[in-house]
């Protein structure tokens, strides 16, 4: 199978999502990247953002080459300034329609904010909806876009991160490790610092262990940082890719996801 992550910006995917990712990657499925911004704003000194997106690129490369990702597509859109519309869909359509994933897994652009210590960014948010607004339509239908020149490529299923509405829960205990290595390939965001990195990994998803009750977050209560979550979206289900990742607790329709 073929899975295509998209980002807002470099450390995106890997802080959200590298574990599932690299269980994947192990079992032999296609990982592919796409980071839509130049990373540009990821220092606090004005004197480095002309330097940090050539910085930030080789880091996700490395990263990348952690996880098991087979490559990663960089768009250079300014970081911090994102914008919503045809051009961004109309790119994200064009690396869909060339990689063929079966699944994308993108930001939930419906979370402002996330449990209730983070505020989303609007990076996030933006590529988020327009990986969504791509995937379906865009780039599953072929009277759209046509001057791509590309045939249609119909996503199968969506898994968004950073859900507020989470219905499927990764246990990445595993993968942690290598997790972290991908994580801390992204020297400039400063992830050397355990103390910084694992309030990143852990206190920013204590929430999802608190407030969602199932086996893999009953199990990493004291653990937060071993569980990843996504919205999973079906469009044209595929029954035996979460075995593909096991092991995983899903919530189905009718099920409730609370303590």
């Amino acid at each position: 199978m073929r899975f295509l992550a998209i980002g807002a910006h470099p450390d995106d995917i890997d802080a959200m999502i590298g574990g599932t990712l690299i269980r994947l990657a192990k079992q032999g499925h296609h990982i592919s990247y796409l980071i839509c911004t130049d990373g540009s704003k990821g220092t606090q000194r004005q004197e480095e953002v002309a330097g940090m997106q050539a910085t930030r690129q080789a880091e996700q490369r490395a990263a990348c080459q952690v996880v098991g990702a087979e490559g990663v597509y960089f768009f250079n859109y300014v970081d911090g300034e994102l914008e919503a519309g045809l051009s961004l869909r109309r790119d994200i359509v064009r690396v869909i329609r060339t990689v063929k994933p079966d699944v994308v897994l993108a930001w939930d652009p419906t979370a402002f904010w996330i449990g209730d210590t983070v505020i989303n960014h609007t990076d996030h948010r933006t590529s988020g909806k327009e990986a969504m607004d791509a995937a379906y339509p865009g780039a599953g239908h072929a009277t759209m876009f046509p001057e791509l020149g590309l045939p249609a490529s119909p996503t199968r299923e969506l898994w968004m991160y950073g859900s507020n509405f989470p219905n499927v829960f990764v246990d990445i205990e595993n993968e942690f490790a290598q997790k972290k290595a991908a994580v801390q390939s992204h020297v400039s965001q400063h992830y050397l610092d355990e103390d910084y990195l694992f309030q990143l990994l852990r206190d920013d998803n204590r929430w999802v262990v608190r407030d969602c009750d199932n086996p893999v977050t009953v199990k990493h209560r004291q653990h937060p940082e071993f569980v990843e979550s996504f919205r999973r979206i079906t469009l044209n289900r595929m029954p035996e890719v979460m075995g593909e990742i096991a092991p995983v607790w899903e919530l189905h329709r009718g099920e409730d996801a609370q303590s």
